[in-house]
């Protein structure tokens, strides 16, 4: 590996590097990709993409709450049979609520609503809940949103145009919190809901749109924001043939056998780098 590269023709990657690219990417199989299935929505069902809170659950689901409602969203699609009243997917959860947090070594939900809060495993209510949100020492009733952050592993708050660091070591909120949300380089000054999902990256909702937030540059990626409707509750055709438009250009990367070796041992290069930084 070198840090920069020049093209040569017939240039090719050695088998290490060949390792390296399939292991993070997998074997390229020589087939076309699949294109991306329709994203459809409900009939009679109003499109919103304005979440109260939007949560994962210790078996890899992710939900998100409207008012009465809840949907399930799988891999770009709402799950077959949501959306669904909220009382009937999550018994004993109130509606309209406020914000949650997934925190995953313990695989438990938590879902605050004003000065309560419920202890989720799943879409099951633990025994005990709710409980008075007191017992988060310092914590605000009314919460916005609520988070883990990728780069740090601690859990945040959001209330208002301030957040908060709940320290879960000293079961307490940290002093001199709250703080500006202006601390996070990008984000609007209103946050409806946040969360960490399963590719540990983080995300911000506000009232249509949402942001993905760069751990390494510690400010919101340049592409965003974007439509949360169109992305994640997918009530048109624009997200699905933007998708399919990314598949048809990486397929013309794979056209190019001279320059494909490049960027893949590019792509090589750079994974190892942010490795040892980080």
């Amino acid at each position: 590996m070198y840090p920069y590269y020049s093209y040569k023709i017939g240039w090719t990657l050695d088998p290490d590097d060949i390792a390296g690219i399939q292991k993070l990417y997998g074997i390229d199989t020589g087939k076309p990709d699949k294109p991306m299935p329709p994203v459809t929505m409900p009939p009679n069902m109003k499109c919103t993409g304005k979440f109260d809170t939007i949560i994962r659950t210790k078996d890899g689901s992710t939900y998100a709450f409207i008012g009465t409602m809840v949907y399930k969203l799988d891999g770009g699609n709402i799950a077959p049979g949501f959306p669904a009243k909220i009382r009937d997917i999550f018994p004993g959860l109130p509606n309209d609520l406020d914000a949650s947090v997934f925190l995953e070594d313990i695989g438990s939900t938590y879902i605050f609503k004003g000065d309560q809060y419920y202890r989720l495993t799943n879409t099951k209510m633990d025994t005990g809940y709710p409980r008075h949100i007191s017992v988060w020492n310092g914590l605000p009733s009314d919460l916005d949103a609520a988070f883990v952050w990728s780069g740090n592993g601690r859990v945040y708050f959001i209330k208002g145009d301030e957040y908060y660091w709940f320290n879960r070591k000293t079961g307490r909120v940290e002093d001199g919190y709250p703080r500006p949300l202006t601390v996070w380089p990008g984000l609007p000054s209103r946050i409806d809901s946040a969360m960490q999902w399963s590719n540990k990256r983080t995300y911000f909702f506000s009232e249509e749109q949402y942001f993905r937030f760069n751990d390494y540059l510690f400010t919101v990626d340049s592409s965003y924001p974007r439509s949360t409707v169109q992305y994640w509750v997918g009530c048109d055709e624009k997200a699905r043939l933007e998708a399919s438009n990314n598949v048809h250009n990486s397929s013309v990367v794979r056209a190019l056998p001279g320059l494909f070796p490049i960027l893949c041992s590019a792509v090589l290069s750079l994974n190892r780098l942010f490795n040892n930084i980080l």
